[in-house]
């Protein structure tokens, strides 16, 4: 049972850490005009509109439920002009036409979710590893016996009697902590890592000046739509795109 539990620990902690979630492309929904003009890059759709004063480019897909989109901001005038993600509004429409406005995270707030996501791993593969060391370092010993006799004043007597005795292997256990501490501190270094490029590649508010632009992330919740409006203003523009996801 305690191995069990030991497994179930790590397996939860295992799927915290990956996913095996089929990723889909977002695609221009064929049914609707198509908004500016769809270049390709690496195989995969990128939708540009533009005009004199400016540009937007978004390339996006849907991973388990978080649509990742990829957003380019020009700025074509001669004043300065606010490229903010936080501005962006996604709207999810799902098979029945039903409609839902999904969550759009702060760059800084996507950052939190992960790392939460991440200390609970962590956690649980650490609660798991001093589960496994108590549990492969203990040993369980119990003795059966028989005992019969007289008293003193010629009475018999006979039973039997059951006695058990618990021994630690203080080394193995010691061993197992230490592999599982090394274990741990490795995958933490490997999120630290991981989040230092995330960090750099979400999309934060940014002034651009003239003739600038500026490109990354954007994170929104996928909801069980099956399309997307999307929203994105930017100047005197507010662009709408409507995508579609498409199986890679």
């Amino acid at each position: 049972m305690i191995k069990k539990a030991i497994f179930i620990i790590m397996l939860i902690a295992g799927l915290i850490l990956t996913s095996c979630a089929t990723t889909y492309m977002l695609i221009p929904d064929p049914n609707e005009p198509l908004v500016g003009e769809v270049i390709y890059v690496s195989g995969r759709e990128v939708v540009i509109v533009r005009d004199e004063s400016s540009g937007v480019a978004v390339l996006g897909e849907r991973t388990g439920g978080m649509l990742t989109l990829h957003v380019s901001y020009y700025n074509n005038t001669d004043i300065n002009l606010l490229a903010n993600p936080e501005a962006v509004e996604v709207i999810g429409i799902d098979i029945y036409g039903d409609r839902e406005q999904l969550k759009v995270y702060r760059s800084t707030e996507y950052l939190r979710k992960v790392r939460k996501r991440q200390n609970l791993a962590l956690f649980l593969k650490a609660f798991g590893g001093a589960m496994e060391a108590q549990s492969a370092s203990t040993s369980r010993t119990t003795t059966y016996g028989r005992v019969s006799g007289n008293t003193d004043d010629g009475t018999s007597y006979s039973g039997t009697y059951r006695s058990s005795s618990t021994t630690v292997d203080r080394s193995k256990q010691l061993e197992i902590q230490q592999r599982n501490r090394e274990e741990i501190t490795n995958q933490a270094q490997q999120f630290k890592q991981s989040n230092a490029a995330l960090e750099q590649g979400l999309l934060a508010k940014t002034t651009l000046f003239p003739g600038y632009y500026v490109e990354g992330d954007i994170m929104v919740d996928s909801g069980y739509a099956s399309r997307y409006l999307i929203k994105i203003p930017f100047g005197p523009n507010n662009w709408q795109f409507t995508f579609v996801h498409k199986r890679y």
